[in-house]
């Protein structure tokens, strides 16, 4: 059963509170889905966070196992496209590893939901870049028994349009104009 916080069933995430706990927050996301509470720097502190690399996969997968019900964690794990799960991706933006909550892939769209920005996402699959910040790992993923159709799924942001990113849009045009909005708005800043 997937819980939401207000009667409207709209789902409100948290954002992640450091550069190096996506991790811990992607734990405490899918716990806040299931019905428990957990918060993201006491997961952070029980999994020794470290800044720069984060978390590491095999005590993440091992807390999710443990603590969240996950059914599995590894590389290729990930074959049911309605399953709930946390993925490892590099970041589009800054090139490092970053954990993300899947909630599903559909006619090649994956939408999950990215506690940096504390909102939902949708890409082409295809566009991601599936694997860990070292490159150790291809296509990683801690999976949950979870289902949540995503088209019904209501998180913070469920179209994008606060990022401005197109449903379905190439990663790198995203990137692109996220970058050129980030360099203006700090030119902007500086006048």
């Amino acid at each position: 059963m997937i819980m939401t916080n207000r009667q409207d069933g709209t789902i409100i995430l948290p954002r992640q509170t450091t550069p190096y706990t996506c991790g811990a927050a992607c734990l405490a996301v899918v716990a806040q889905l299931i019905g428990k509470f957990m918060l993201e720097m006491d997961i952070a502190e029980k999994l020794q966070a470290k800044p720069v690399v984060g978390i590491d996969n095999e005590l993440l997968g091992r807390f999710a196992m443990d603590q969240l019900g996950a059914i599995a964690f590894g590389e290729n794990v990930y074959t049911d496209h309605a399953k709930l799960a946390i993925w490892n991706i590099l970041n589009p933006i800054s090139g490092v590893g970053h954990y993300v909550v899947v909630i599903g892939i559909l006619d090649g769209i994956v939408k999950f939901y990215d506690p940096y920005y504390a909102n939902t996402l949708s890409f082409q699959l295809s566009e991601l870049h599936w694997k860990s910040g070292d490159r150790q790992y291809q296509k990683w993923a801690v999976i949950f028994p979870h289902t949540i159709n995503w088209k019904d799924f209501h998180g913070i942001g469920e179209s994008n349009d606060v990022l401005g990113v197109a449903e379905g849009e190439p990663v790198a045009a995203w990137c692109q104009r996220s970058i050129a909005r980030w360099v203006a708005s700090h030119i902007a800043e500086r006048k």
